[in-house]
């Protein structure tokens, strides 16, 4: 319906009103009463075009009010303005080119790409347009499928412009026969569809109906068209009969111009046997609506179809549900234990879920794993990336963290457990933070586990590992918890700390290199003690000591050599280094699992004989850990370097044995005459700037 026949409809409905006794207004209106009163009708107007959809089994798939017309096929990588009305028809229709930026609703362009392809496809699957192997192609068959719709009226609700509205309509599902002790079954699909303005829905509230015991009704919840829960599970009515599932901290939000669905479900209670059971909205009132938005219109009661109950005993297929050790630690003494998680863990199998199909009826299929995060652990930080595997280690579903402490695991194919077999899902996940946080993972619900019959396509209820009701206390396992460690300091000598001799007056020498290792979390060290034991007999360092990230040459500590306690005669203890801390000049930064490399060089002195050694402590680090959020000593002993020896520097000159007495031709010329070997001590390296020769007989000899 274009916007032409939209004013005939306003027009015709206006003068019907007149012939039908409505008194003439015989005062004057002011122009905000006159324009209310447009809009109602417009809205009534909108009101009665949905339900005239719905009657007549029309797809109703979005607010439409594009016309366009097409000359031509259309297909990837052709431009035109008849490709940009496809795509405004495409938007307005509810099948989205883009949810944003370009090709999105208001950014539509003139070419043919991707996707408009997939939109296209979604507009055919959705109004049944064959297109064989040209899928998202806009082709003969759907240029006439288009017209069609466009004729009758039913490719869309028509959009009134400037109009603000909420409708409402029931749309199904169709009466079924649903077993007892299933879940899930779908028993009443609102549409919703606005009109100028976004609307926003944050609760409904729903009534029982049919020959059926209150008490068997055990779950009610609402879904999206995407299969995306809102709010809660009611898991019981009140003793009217009513359920209010209210989620306005994750509102259902309608954008303008378009229509959105939400499909109430239940659970029914094993014990129900027979009866039959309908729900509906009695009143607008039960639709409600954030500030702002449109107060809801329709044709109320909004009443679902009547579902008829049977025995699901004889043919319903069955699931019981429980766990399997994971190697964890005692979850009722876990505050007082040690860690059992490195931070930086990946793949770390934190729970297994047994599933046992144990009355052989029909095989099942696994749709959705919930799981209950128990502890301390901050979901949006601590442990992340989770993944449920097969046993065969197919990876089933994954999710980025728990959400309010549930962890959702959508599998995209169903896993199936055929008839009589027992299958274990692994849970993994890899740690992230959260130093000194706890854990234990469980199934808290029956309704957690959403798996279906292949024969029957119903939704079981889940039970425990004896055929009794799953409660949230079956699968906590007693020994499935897990801690994760607190910041560590691991402090070692490298092996290519330096030993050997140097001499004396020596600067910029390395005298020892320590690797530090961060285990837990983040770790920022601020101070450190650190100690020179030298010889009695021997001379003292002198010049400045400095502490240096090996890799960077960033100073972290630079100190005058004649600092009081920085060097001893004595071997420095843990003790001596806890009291002799240095405040570090620049704080050392290690992220968890991090290693970096310090050196400490010095100078010897000009004065220091073969008497002198030196030996480097550390030890006592003073540190911050982010995620522990304290401040502690860590590597709280003294680790020692190579000790370095001082010898002078002395040049030997000897005669290379290997050549041996020779005889030279007269005339000869560039031929060797002698051979020495020059030897240092190990102290440090020489320079030799010249070299004296003595030749016994030198007349015989030239240009040496």
């Amino acid at each position: 319906m274009n916007i032409k026949k939209i004013g005939i409809v306003a027009l015709s409905l206006v003068t019907a009103i007149s012939l039908s006794g409505f008194s003439t207004v015989t005062h004057a209106a002011t122009i905000e009463e006159i324009t209310a009163s447009i809009n109602s009708l417009l809205a009534t107007i909108a009101s009665l075009q949905l339900e005239l959809s719905s009657l007549s089994g029309g797809g109703v798939s979005g607010g439409v009010a594009v016309s366009c017309t097409f000359t031509r096929d259309l297909y990837p990588e052709m431009s035109g303005d008849d490709v940009k009305c496809l795509q405004q028809y495409l938007n307005a229709a509810g099948h989205q080119v883009a949810a944003s930026g370009v090709g999105s609703a208001g950014s539509e362009t003139t070419y043919y790409g991707s996707l408009t392809k997939a939109a296209v496809t979604l507009w055919q699957d959705a109004n049944g347009v064959s297109y064989g192997n040209w899928a998202g192609y806009f082709g003969p068959v759907s240029r006439s499928a288009y017209t069609a719709l466009a004729a009758s009226g039913d490719g869309g609700v028509v959009i009134i412009p400037g109009t603000a509205y909420l409708n409402v309509t029931m749309v199904g599902p169709a009466s079924v026969i649903i077993p007892d002790g299933s879940l899930y079954n779908n028993v009443l699909k609102l549409m919703f569809a606005a009109g100028a303005n976004e609307e926003t829905v944050t609760s409904v509230t729903v009534n029982r109906g049919g020959f059926i015991a209150n008490t068997n009704i055990t779950g009610v919840s609402i879904w999206d068209e995407a299969g995306n829960r809102y709010g809660n599970i009611v898991q019981a009515l009140t003793a009217d009969g009513q359920a209010t599932i209210s989620f306005s901290g994750s509102p259902f939000v309608i954008p303008a111009g378009q229509t959105r669905y939400l499909t109430l479900a239940v659970n029914i209670s094993a014990s129900a046997d027979s009866g039959t059971v309908s729900f509906s909205v009695a009143s607008a009132s039960g639709i409600g609506v954030a500030s702002g938005s449109s107060q809801p219109a329709g044709t109320f009661p909004l009443s679902g179809n009547t579902m008829t109950i049977v025995d699901g005993v004889s043919s319903l297929a069955n699931l019981w549900v429980s766990d399997t050790s994971v190697a964890g630690l005692t979850y009722s003494t876990i505050t007082n234990a040690t860690g059992n998680l490195e931070i930086g863990d990946t793949d770390r199998e934190v729970f297994k879920l047994r599933l046992v199909q144990n009355n052989s009826k029909e095989a099942v299929q696994v749709e959705k794993v919930i799981l209950y995060v128990q502890g301390t652990i901050q979901e949006a930080k601590d442990v992340t990336n989770w993944r449920l595997y097969s046993p065969a280690g197919d990876l089933l579903a994954s999710a980025d963290r728990p959400v309010d402490r549930f962890v959702t695991f959508n599998l995209a194919t169903p896993y199936v457990i055929d008839k009589g077999l027992t299958k274990d899902l692994s849970v993994k996940a890899d740690i992230s933070d959260g130093s000194g946080n706890y854990f234990r993972v469980y199934v808290q619900n029956d309704y957690d586990i959403v798996a279906a019959g292949i024969t029957t396509g119903a939704a079981v209820q889940p039970l425990d590992e004896s055929g009794a009701a799953l409660t949230g206390t079956d699968t906590q396992n007693t020994n499935g918890g897990f801690k994760m460690k607190a910041g560590a300091l691991t402090v070692s000598k490298t092996s290519a700390s330096p030993s050997g001799n140097v001499a004396p007056s020596a600067n910029s020498v390395v005298f020892a290199t320590f690797d530090l290792k961060s285990a837990g979390e983040r770790l920022e060290i601020q101070k450190m003690g650190i100690q020179v034991s030298y010889a009695v007999a021997g001379a003292a360092l002198t010049g400045t000591l400095s502490v240096k990230d090996a890799s960077t040459g960033e100073t972290y500590l630079s100190l005058s050599a004649d600092t009081a306690n920085l060097q001893q005669t004595g071997t420095p203890s843990a003790a001596n280094l806890l009291t002799y801390q240095r405040n570090l000049s620049s704080y050392i930064t290690i992220e968890s699992g991090q290693t970096k490399t310090l050196e400490v060089t010095g100078t010897v002195a000009s004065t220091a004989t073969s008497t002198s050694n030196y030996q480097v402590y550390v030890g006592q680090f003073y540190t911050k850990r982010y995620s522990t959020v304290d401040y502690t000593d860590l590597a709280a002993a003294a680790y020692s370097a190579n000790q370095i020896s001082v010898t002078d520097v002395t040049l030997t000159v000897t005669k290379n044995q290997s050549f041996a007495n020779t005889n030279r031709a007269k005339g000869a010329s560039n031929v060797k005459i002698a051979e020495f070997v020059f030897q240092t001590s190990s102290a440090d390296d020489i320079r030799i700037n010249s070299i004296s020769l003595n030749v016994a007989s030198s007349s015989f000899i030239q240009n040496m």
